[in-house]
C-alpha cells in the first residue's frame, strides 16, 4: 500500500468529508519546451503589463510565477501543489495554509500589483535585488515570501537556477515565431 501511496501526493484541496485529495505526483518531472511554450502564450502578456505599472522587471515576475505555479501547472515544484492554474494562482499566494483560488487570472495579478510586494521590490530589474527583498522580513504584517522554507538562502538559490531557465525559455519563445517580440 505504502507503494502506492507514492505515486500520490497530498493536495492542498479537500473532499467534503475533510479528507485530503490525493493527486498524480509529478515528482522529478521537468517542464517540456511545450510546457514553456504554453507557459509564455499564456502569462506574458498580462504579467507583462504587471511590470509596466510596478516597474518590477517582466522576468523577475515570470521567474515568480515559473517557480510558484510549477511552469503555471505543468509540474510541481517539491513541496508544493500542482494546483496554481486551476485556481488561477500564478504567485503560490497561501492563506490558512492553504493555497488561494482567484476567480481569474486577471485577478490574482491585479491582487499582486494593488498589494505590498511591488512597494517592498521597488522598481527592481536584476535578481539579485529581487531575491533579496523577497526574502527580507519585515515583521510580522510583511514577512518574507514563501516562509515555508526555514533557510531563506534555499529560496534564494532555487529562484536564480530558475530565473536561468526563465530567461533561456523565453528567448526560445520570441524565436519560435516571428510574431513574438
Amino acid at each position: 500500500m505504502s507503494d502506492e501511496l507514492d505515486k500520490f501526493k497530498v493536495s492542498d484541496s479537500r473532499l467534503p468529508d475533510g479528507q485530503l485529495m490525493l493527486e498524480p505526483n509529478p515528482q522529478g518531472r521537468s517542464a517540456t519546451r511545450e510546457d514553456k511554450m504554453r507557459f509564455f502564450d499564456e502569462l506574458l502578456p498580462p504579467i507583462r503589463k504587471i511590470s509596466e505599472m510596478t516597474g518590477i522587471h517582466e522576468d523577475l515576475l515570470l521567474t515568480l510565477a515559473a517557480h510558484e505555479s510549477g511552469w503555471w501547472g505543468a509540474v510541481a515544484q517539491p513541496g508544493t501543489q500542482n494546483l496554481s492554474r486551476d485556481k488561477n494562482n500564478p504567485f503560490g499566494f497561501v492563506k490558512g495554509g492553504r493555497k488561494v483560488t482567484y476567480p481569474s487570472l486577471e485577478t490574482a495579478l491585479n491582487i499582486f500589483r494593488d498589494g505590498m510586494w511591488p512597494e517592498r521590490l521597488g522598481r527592481t530589474d536584476d535578481i539579485e535585488s529581487f531575491v533579496e527583498k523577497l526574502q527580507t522580513d519585515g515583521g510580522p504584517k510583511k514577512p518574507r515570501y514563501n516562509s515555508e522554507y526555514p533557510d531563506p538562502n534555499t529560496y534564494k538559490d532555487q529562484l536564480r537556477r530558475m530565473y536561468k531557465s526563465v530567461t533561456a525559455a523565453k528567448e526560445d519563445w520570441k524565436s519560435r515565431e516571428p510574431a513574438h517580440e
